[in-house]
């Protein structure tokens, strides 16, 4: 799973209109990351599903799910 939580490298530049968005978006999939690898709670297992599509969305996107 930890595969599937991993983030990719964030690369943008500071003056790009988006630049916020896509750090936050970053942020919480970096955050579940460190939490997949410290976590084996079965109640955090059954979160998984919903962290790792965090990850696989834009970051647009995942505005419109958070």
């Amino acid at each position: 799973m930890d595969k599937l939580l991993r983030p990719e490298k964030f690369v943008t530049e500071p003056s790009t209109p988006n630049a916020e968005k896509l750090y936050n978006h970053w942020k919480i999939t970096f955050n579940n990351y460190v939490a997949s690898a410290t976590t084996a709670d079965d109640a955090y297992l059954d979160q998984t599903k919903l962290h790792a599509l965090f990850n696989h969305v834009s970051a647009s996107i995942f505005d419109l799910i958070i």
